[in-house]
């Protein structure tokens, strides 16, 4: 492009106004990239996320947004794996869900390039708004993905149990857990949202939500059994969470039994309603460490349910156990035989490059 082109396209795009230059510093055409990486993980230990993974315009600035998204998705599993808590098939899958969320993020590039551009993209060839108001309503349509908020990912695959999701629990594996209203115990009746109570320590969370206790009372039971059972195999990377309908002061005597893990009052329903869950029925809700709903059953399918989805995912604790033991000198393929230098201009004899 000459600079008499490229002035001529800057007075166009600012037009019905006028747009003069006294001098022109220097012009560039910007080109447009759009690409996603063949596949996120390969060969086990090579990672890619934001723009190694994918790459497009800077029209809407989505690309921070999915890139933290990103690590959010793989900051737990690469831990987890490092840890010995979660096998590589966990870490794989990072790069199975978050590539498609990558094409789509491409796909959305593609259209709101082209309206950018003052032009119409294929798919709206046929529309008679201009450019502008197809923007706006591009816009609305996606604007849950860049936050976010509307993220899904496979009903079935390694992390989501579809194949035995509850009928009982109106939301889905493979869809965002929905942020919900709860009450602290005590006097204050603090509340406290959903999204705040669960810590981010790369474990998975159960969610049992009770219903009313009087009625739920011998499927907790059961429940609680189970949970007992194994409670073993799994500790290292589970966290538990109560939700029980109504108001007291204390858990364990609406309950009948000890809570699992920590408590909290769904004064209003809220909560259960947000989830679909019936006060007679209740049910237990599995939330990923990325806050992902990964698997669902009704109280008394813990152990049909939960535990194998849980096996699958998680190591023996034996395993745990190994990797705290592995000598972390060991940082992909350089050995550093001299773990107390740290000088850059440190002789080579100190290091070993392992092939």
């Amino acid at each position: 492009m000459t600079q008499e082109q490229a002035v001529h396209e800057a007075k166009l795009a600012v037009a019905p106004f006028e747009l003069e230059f006294v001098t022109v510093g220097w012009h560039k055409v910007y080109g447009i990239q759009q690409r996603v990486a063949e596949r996120l993980v390969d060969r086990e230990n090579i990672i890619l996320a934001g723009d190694t993974a994918h790459t497009h315009s800077s029209g809407t600035a989505q690309g921070m947004d999915v890139g933290m998204h990103d690590v959010v998705s793989l900051g737990w599993r690469l831990a987890g794996v490092l840890k010995g808590w979660y096998p590589q098939a966990v870490l794989v899958n990072y790069s199975d869900e978050r590539k498609a969320v990558a094409q789509q993020l491409i796909d959305n590039d593609k259209v709101i390039s082209t309206l950018i551009s003052g032009q119409k993209p294929e798919s709206m060839q046929d529309r008679p708004e201009d450019v502008m108001t197809l923007m706006n309503e591009f816009m609305d349509k996606t604007g849950d993905f860049g936050l976010g908020l509307g993220v899904k990912y496979p009903r079935v695959n390694l992390l989501n149990d579809g194949d035995h999701a509850y009928a009982g629990v109106k939301i889905f594996p493979g869809n965002r857990a929905l942020d919900a209203l709860f009450a602290r115990p005590g006097f204050r009746r603090q509340n406290v949202r959903l999204h705040e109570v669960p810590k981010n320590n790369g474990k998975f969370k159960v969610m049992v939500f009770v219903g009313k206790p009087d009625m739920t009372r011998s499927a907790l039971s059961g429940l609680r059994a189970q949970v007992d059972k194994y409670k073993d195999r799994h500790a290292h990377a589970v966290d538990f969470l109560t939700i029980i309908k109504g108001l007291g002061l204390a858990f364990d005597e609406p309950l009948g039994m000890r809570k699992f893990g920590n408590a909290f009052w769904d004064i209003d329903s809220s909560a259960h309603w947000t989830y679909g869950i019936a006060d007679f029925d209740g049910a237990v809700v599995v939330l990923r460490p990325d806050g992902i709903i990964g698997a669902s059953a009704p109280l008394r399918g813990y152990e049909e349910v939960v535990v194998p989805y849980f096996d699958r995912l998680m190591l023996a604790r034996a395993s745990v156990k190994q990797a705290q033991t592995i000598d972390q000198r060991h940082i992909g393929e350089l050995h550093v035989l001299n773990p107390f230098e740290n000088s850059l201009t440190h002789s080579r004899k100190n290091v070993e490059v392992s092939t």
